[in-house]
């Protein structure tokens, strides 16, 4: 996992670092996870808090089209609070009860992507939406998010030099 971050940290710094912000170069605390966790009342899974420990937002390679930016520990928020309206399209549905109790922990509110965390039955599940997916794309770790990320963004590279 700590491979896929460095990776993902490097391409951004190399190739993208006048296109966008490469990182926030605040380092996180325990006692801001914990503090998170109180907040929105679910404990991260031990991949997601390296994740954020190493990288504390990560602006999206490709302006938030094909993936979301990763956001910062500031700015993680229950799905409630920020994304009524997808819970207005999918809350209903029982196939995304889960929904309700996720958390957004991907996706800037102009962006077309978004990264939720969500906890089912003791396993911890990444789910990204985006509008031109029918429904949610569902991960099973956070590293096969960004193996996909990683992937996308060498190609973009590639397509764009």
């Amino acid at each position: 996992m700590i491979e896929l971050i460095k990776s993902i940290k490097e391409l951004h710094k190399t190739f993208l670092k006048e296109e966008i912000d490469v990182e926030n170069e605040t380092l996180i605390t325990d006692s801001q996870i914990l503090e998170l966790e109180k907040e929105i009342g679910l404990k991260l899974p031990s991949d997601y808090v390296m994740f954020l420990k190493n990288v504390n937002g990560l602006t999206s390679y490709c302006g938030g089209y094909s993936f979301g930016s990763f956001l910062g520990i500031n700015d993680i928020r229950l799905s409630s609070e920020r994304e009524s309206m997808l819970l207005e399209l999918y809350g209903s549905e029982n196939e995304f009860k889960w929904l309700k109790k996720s958390i957004v922990i991907g996706g800037l509110p102009d962006e077309e992507t978004l990264l939720l965390l969500s906890k089912e039955k003791g396993k911890y599940y990444y789910y990204m939406y985006g509008a031109w997916i029918p429904g949610f794309m569902k991960f099973d770790s956070l590293s096969s998010y960004l193996e996909k990320y990683l992937k996308a963004m060498k190609e973009n590279i590639e397509l764009n030099g």
